[in-house]
This record gives structure tokens, C-alpha cells and sequence, in this order.
């Protein structure tokens, strides 16, 4: 649990104490998420241009019990490109059984001819009740490559140009270092330095991230990525310098179902006295936005309901040309089936996770009579 609370002290920390220095850092501790995610576990440039990542739910093992910790929703414009991503904690952790979801933080996505040109970062304020403008990045290109990073600090009013990063390729255009710097007593001083290293497949296979103090430059965290046989992340080593050599701190397991190339799970690992144990879950949901034709073009019934589906949601069918022992069930992307029962039963919603399902309407000798797309969003 420490490990959780200790991330969310350290960015209201930043957000007290808002040097250049500490807000180029905190930029580069959530910037390694991204890199994470674009070059090794690339799970939205990885995806078909069908499936998009709708939400991540987390748990945390608290007192020998997952307990659910925090949410992440997607968003995306017409051309599937994500403009909003939002993260939801649960503050009654230790308190309630029941969670009590408040406002964490927020990014915003813009986009010119296709590349993402800007985001912001918002934090939630608790005692305004209301989000507080952080961060924001403006993004520079040459031929289609991301070459550097322009960082605005809007935590203390009016947005302040204070970072940047430079991006750094090889000759094959592999995104090799990431210089960060800082303004710091009207001159651009180097703040961070990132290496990165390929496999011979072309895969992400080490991340080494250091940091500059008083004109030196120290190690901080180094990432080691591992995949399978269909070079897919399986798994990411995670350690860190804190004096005089590296020491293990995290590992990150990803699981995918048979033949999906997009994982289904994350279970994150700490290291503590000498051991690896659980620390956090999350699992990934998928929509799909495949141009489809209509399935109700091939509905031999109607049927009424309520879309999004509601907490308690009934489905009403005018079946007189078929048997009434009607079932219904409700499948993710995945193809898994989360809920199968009587159409006669309400179907009790809290409990499935928010994202995009396919509703099956059938006899029970098997026969589909009904089906289209619905959405959960709680």
C-alpha cells in the first residue's frame, strides 16, 4: 500500500514545492510511463485500428485483499487518436469496503496533420474542487520524428516556459537518448538523461534513466523489458540506484489471452526484506470500433432497452414467433462471456466493468435472434 500513497504524496509534494528542477522531474517520472507504452508495451500503436483501450481498473493487496485503487479512462476523437485520459482514486482505502472514487488527474491531447502537437496535465484540487492547469507540452517535429519537447508550468498561475526534452535517434531513426533540461537562473541547465537499448529484434529492451545535481549526473531507475516467442512484453524488471549500486524495486507481469496481441492483465510486484510480492493489478479494457454493418439488419426480433445499461437494467423482446425461454448474454472484446441469464432476469451491472459489449439474444437451442453493441459506464 505504501507504495501507492507514497506516489500520490510525491506529485501534491511537486505541486507544493515547484521548482524548475522538481517539475522537470516529475515530468520525467510520468514521461517514462509514455515511453513505457509507446516503445515496448505499445498497447494503443500496437493495437488494430479496430480496438482501442477503453479503461484500466487497479487493485491493490491491502491486508491480504485486492482492493480496488484506481481507475483510467480513454478517450478518442474521429480518427481514433486519444484526447482525453482521466485517473480516478479511491480515497476511502482502509476505511470502507465500499469505494469512495475522487479526482486525481487529467491530460488533454491535440493533434496537427495526425501527430500529437500538445497536452495538458490537470491535477484535482480537493480543497478548491476544481483542477489546477500543471503541466503542459507543446511538441516539435522534423520529417514526422519527435524531436523535442517544449514544458510549461502553470502551477503557480500563468503558464512559464521552464523544461524541455531533447530527443536524440540512431541512424535507423530508433529513439536512442532523451536530454531533459531545466531553467533554471536564466540559462538552460541539463537535468536528466535517458538511454535507451534495443534488442536484435528491434525491441525496447533497456530504459536507463539519470539525473542531473550540482553538475553531476546520477543513475536513478534502470528498466529491463522481456518478451515471448511472438514478441510480446511479458515482463519488466524495475530497478533503482539509491547509493552505491542497483537494487530491485518493481516488476510488472503482463498476460494476454490465447492468439491477442493486447494484454488483458498487468500484476505489479514489489520488492521488499528480500522478496517479490504483490502489490497492484490492473486489468485492460478494450472497444472495439470496427466499422460494422448494423446487426439489427439481422435481427429476427425486437427488443428494448436501455444503452448505456443502467445499474439494474431489464430487457423487453417481442418474441411471439419464438420459444419465450429466451437468454441473453453479454461478451467483452475478448470474446469472454461476463454474464449469461434469463432475459425475465434483470441483469445487475455494478459489478462488470465500464466499457463497450456485445449483447446476444438466443433461444436455448442455440439459435441467435438478437444482437448489437452496448455500453457499461459506471
Amino acid at each position: 500500500m505504501m507504495k501507492f500513497f507514497t506516489l500520490v504524496i510525491s506529485c501534491f509534494l511537486s505541486i507544493s514545492f515547484a521548482s524548475s528542477q522538481t517539475l522537470n522531474l516529475l515530468n520525467n517520472k510520468s514521461k517514462r510511463h509514455n515511453i513505457r507504452d509507446l516503445i515496448s508495451l505499445n498497447i494503443n500503436d500496437k493495437l488494430t485500428t479496430t480496438t482501442l483501450l477503453d479503461s484500466m481498473v487497479c487493485e491493490l493487496l491491502y491486508n491480504n485483499e485486492w482492493t480496488l485503487n484506481s481507475r483510467e479512462f480513454y478517450r478518442y476523437n474521429g480518427n481514433h487518436q486519444k484526447v482525453l485520459d482521466s485517473t480516478l482514486v479511491n480515497t476511502s482505502i482502509g476505511v470502507s469496503t465500499v469505494p469512495t472514487w475522487q479526482n486525481f488527474a487529467m491530460q488533454n491531447s491535440q493533434y496537427s496533420a495526425d501527430l500529437l502537437s500538445e497536452y495538458t496535465r490537470y491535477y484535482w484540487i480537493s480543497s478548491s474542487n476544481d483542477w489546477l492547469s500543471a503541466l503542459r507540452n507543446t511538441l516539435i517535429y522534423d520529417n514526422g520524428l519527435l524531436i523535442q519537447e517544449n514544458i510549461e508550468n502553470g502551477f503557480t498561475g500563468p503558464w512559464i516556459l521552464d523544461g524541455k526534452l531533447l530527443y536524440l535517434y540512431d541512424q535507423d531513426d530508433m529513439l536512442n537518448e532523451i536530454h531533459g533540461y531545466a531553467w533554471e537562473n536564466n540559462s538552460w541547465d541539463l537535468s536528466s538523461k535517458d538511454t535507451f537499448g534495443y534488442n536484435s529484434e528491434g525491441l525496447l529492451d533497456f530504459e536507463w534513466y539519470r539525473i542531473y545535481f550540482d553538475d553531476s549526473l546520477y543513475n536513478d531507475e534502470i528498466y529491463y523489458h522481456f518478451y515471448n516467442q511472438e514478441g510480446l512484453l511479458t515482463e519488466t524488471l524495475i530497478q533503482y540506484w539509491p547509493e552505491n549500486g542497483w537494487e530491485n524495486n518493481e516488476k510488472d507481469f503482463y498476460y494476454y489471452e490465447t492468439g491477442m496481441d493486447k494484454p488483458y492483465q498487468k500484476l505489479i510486484q514489489y520488492y521488499e526484506n528480500g522478496q517479490w510480492i504483490d502489490g497492484q493489478r490492473c486489468n485492460f479494457y478494450y472497444q472495439d470500433v470496427s466499422p460494422t454493418i448494423n446487426p439489427m439488419k439481422f435481427n429476427k426480433i425486437d427488443c428494448l432497452f436501455q444503452n448505456p445499461l443502467s445499474s439494474q437494467a431489464s430487457i423487453t423482446c417481442n418474441s411471439k414467433l419464438f420459444s419465450t425461454n429466451l437468454i441473453f448474454t453479454l461478451t467483452d472484446i475478448y470474446g469472454r462471456t461476463i454474464i449469461e441469464q434469463p432475459i425475465d432476469q434483470i441483469l445487475e451491472t455494478i459489478s462488470i466493468p465500464s466499457g463497450f459489449y456485445l449483447l446476444n439474444i438466443f433461444e436455448k437451442k442455440g439459435e441467435i435472434l438478437f444482437k448489437d453493441k452496448v455500453v457499461i459506464s459506471h
